[in-house]
């Protein structure tokens, strides 16, 4: 019987490679969709004339390859008929797309990462900038733009540790005007980054035809459409043209690292190292990863000369896994197909794992600020969608496969005693359940020394010093203080020799000792106001109250020197009393501690601190100290959450804050303080030290989490 169906007559065929003739490129001009062909899948697409029988399309393709089956025409017509390239008896309208429903909803739930609506065809447009891309493609350009980006790649990296201090003052900048100035920058770099596959584009002689937006991860980005490229026939230029936007990317983090290793304004060395990231860490990871269907991805297609690599290591994973549950398992893969099919699966699992990742995001968002509803519907829709995509992917594969086909009952029950297994693993593999915090260290014992009066620091002992109890820590001096000391001692001297005269006068007149009376109460004011500026003065100079370690903590942000250049984090208070700097009244300058005991306050938000109790084991990690881990147990939780963000913490990317005033931050969520007593041991850390804690919340299993999370959410939608 004849088949009723036929190969679209406006499919445009182009060779794939100039070197492949084996290879072959069709597009369709209605969906604007491209399709990649070997020479024997392209001798039976053109025999669909729709009066040919399937034996009769089988040997009108001998001459190609004369092992062709049945079967293999079958599947082919198969996946020509999903793609909407064959035209039925009953169709008028080409243009219609005749997909089931289902296939398209499942479609749009598995390009949930990147949905694209098209804007604006710019190619009449990007003919004024031929000139650029004549210049930024050239062979020499391009080699000298790598060995430059090498050189200040190395000079960058010198200064790793000034890059990681102006990441971590990031969260003090991301606020107001500043964000919207790096939502800006954001979506310059990614119109340069397309703009560049557009030169390209035109560069290697093809057309880009469309620009729009792209929400990438929830996020709108610009892209265009450069599918144009498959008219050109050598690979290496089509590389290039996928890897146009990452090398424009690389040519401005080239430029911003130049502003930024030259520059020592503050706001201009925060923009530049934002582009810097931008075009490197961002870049690298996503456009550049072969895993996502981006830029990397194509141009390993056309390294390893596979075209539509995705849909190949589908169809090579369908195949393999098809292949071995059927009865009788006969048919083997050779090497290449089964790295296909290995890229499916890693690639597969890493969309997926960003996926997750990006719903777990704002699931927990969505909880911490008090909106457990949008939580519970955002955790089920994406349960029912990935339950849609298995079902479907299931159903997808079940028919292609011929219906006489059987399955082994014997791997079948294997696969299903795997299944249960699995089930049983999760619901009885228990696994060490655990709260993220960030904390302060502080001792346990420590006498805190605040300066009494406004005054000048003249001497200090350096932060870290052993000092005994009653040995000077600390010398202050105040000119005031010193000028009524002079005063107060020279009324005194002169009410005292005053009085000597009225004595001698005052035998023989009585006004005189009267005056010798009231002078004599004049004295004892004087006297006693010079005793408590005394007494003031003596308080500058401040002692250390026990044995122990003194403890620098003034809190003075960093100073520059005459040209403006950062000579610190901040003042020490070595530095201050070396330039002779004030302290205030009531000012906490120093501690002194008991080194062999210290405890962590740790930071833990509302949501979580109820899983917390007192006792509960705790790992703590030091920033100072990345490689030391310390133990310790839960000592006691706060019952008020905290008002305000620890100074330690303002800075810290880890710890969320947001601006209350000029001088205050608070948590954006609400957060309680937990107490913890860490193990006797004998090291010196710094005071107010950052440290990453670590609360174990009890063993539990992945179907007791889920369970828990499920019902907590249920419990807070009915209290809220």
């Amino acid at each position: 019987m004849t088949l009723g169906m036929r190969l679209r007559t406006d499919l445009l065929w182009s060779p794939y490679a100039a070197d492949r003739g084996d290879m072959w490129v069709a597009q369709d001009p209605v969906h604007r969709e491209f399709y990649y062909f070997n020479a024997l899948e392209k001798a039976i697409a053109i025999s669909l004339d729709g009066k040919r029988t399937i034996e009769g399309i089988v040997q009108n393709v001998r001459w190609v390859d004369s092992n062709v089956t049945p079967e293999f025409v079958q599947d082919l017509i198969r996946r020509l008929d999903s793609a909407s390239l064959l035209l039925h008896r009953n169709w008028a309208n080409v243009g219609r797309r005749n997909r089931p429903r289902a296939l398209s909803f499942t479609a749009c739930l598995s390009s949930v990462l990147s949905w694209r609506v098209p804007i604006w065809n710019p190619s009449r447009s990007l003919h004024a900038f031929d000139v650029v891309g004549k210049c930024l493609f050239h062979p020499v350009v391009m080699w000298s733009a790598v060995v430059c980006i090498l050189i200040v790649a190395g000079w960058m990296l010198q200064s790793w540790q000034e890059i990681l201090h102006d990441v971590a003052a990031w969260p003090m900048s991301l606020r107001g005007d500043r964000l919207l100035l790096l939502s800006v920058l954001l979506l310059a770099i990614k119109g340069l980054h397309e703009l560049g596959h557009a030169l390209a584009c035109r560069w290697a002689g093809a057309e880009c035809r469309e620009i729009g937006v792209m929400f990438f991860f929830g996020i709108p980005c610009l892209y265009c459409d450069v599918s144009d490229a498959w008219k050109i026939p050598d690979r290496w230029k089509r590389m290039l043209i996928s890897a146009a936007g990452i090398y424009i990317e690389l040519l401005l983090a080239m430029a911003a690292s130049i502003v930024w290793l030259n520059s020592t304004e503050p706001s201009v060395r925060a923009v530049s190292l934002q582009v810097v990231l931008f075009c490197t860490i961002v870049t690298i990871g996503f456009n550049a990863n072969p895993l996502l269907r981006y830029d990397g991805y194509h141009v390993l297609s056309d390294w390893v000369r596979v075209p539509n690599l995705s849909d190949q290591s589908r169809d090579a994973w369908g195949q393999m896994w098809r292949s071995w549950l059927a009865k009788p398992s006969e048919h083997r893969h050779s090497s290449s197909h089964g790295l296909l099919a290995l890229y499916h699966v890693v690639s597969w699992s890493y969309r997926w794992f960003l996926l997750v990742a990006l719903v777990w995001g704002l699931h927990r968002w969505l909880v911490l600020h008090r909106m457990p509803e949008s939580a519970a519907t955002l955790s089920g829709a994406f349960a029912i969608a990935f339950a849609w995509l298995g079902i479907a992917g299931w159903r997808s594969n079940r028919s292609a496969l011929p219906d006489e086909t059987s399955f082994s009952r014997l791997k079948v029950a294997g696969l299903m005693v795997g299944a249960i297994l699995f089930l049983v693993f999760l619901g009885t593999w228990r696994f060490e359940q655990t709260v993220f915090a960030r904390g302060l260290i502080e001792p346990v014992r420590m006498s805190p020394m605040y300066a009494k009066q406004l005054a000048i620091l003249t001497e200090a002992a350096d932060d870290g010093t052993y000092v005994k109890s009653g040995k000077q820590v600390l010398a202050m001096e105040s000119p005031e203080l010193e000028l009524e000391l002079m005063v107060a001692r020279g009324e005194l001297q002169a009410a005292n020799q005053r009085s000597s005269l009225l004595a001698d006068r005052g035998v023989n007149d009585s006004l005189a000792a009267q005056q010798v009376e009231e002078l004599a109460k004049v004295i004892q004011g004087i006297r006693e106001r010079l005793k408590k500026l005394t007494l003031q003065s003596e308080s500058l100079t401040l002692v250390s109250p026990m044995d122990g370690m003194f403890v620098d903590v003034i809190d003075i942000p960093a100073h520059s020197d005459f040209a403006g250049n950062q000579i610190a984090d901040r003042w020490t208070l070595l530095d201050l009393s070396m330039n002779r700097g004030v302290v205030e009244r009531g000012q906490l300058i120093g501690l002194v501690v008991q080194p062999d005991a210290w405890q962590v306050k740790a930071f833990v938000p509302e949501t979580e601190v109820r899983n917390c109790k007192v006792g509960a084991l705790v790992q703590v990690r030091l920033d100072q100290s990345p490689r030391r881990t310390l133990s310790g147990v839960v000592k006691s939780i706060s019952a008020e959450s905290i008002s305000r963000t620890p100074k330690a913490l303002r800075s810290d990317v880890l710890f969320g804050s947001e601006m209350v005033s000029e001088q205050e931050m608070k948590p954006e969520y609400t957060t309680y303080s937990i107490l913890v007593e860490l193990e006797k041991k004998e090291w010196s850390p710094i005071a107010n030290a950052l440290a990453s804690v670590r609360i174990s919340v009890g063993q539990r299993t992945p179907i007791e989490s889920l369970w828990e999370m499920a019902t907590s959410l249920v419990y807070r939608a009915k209290e809220w």
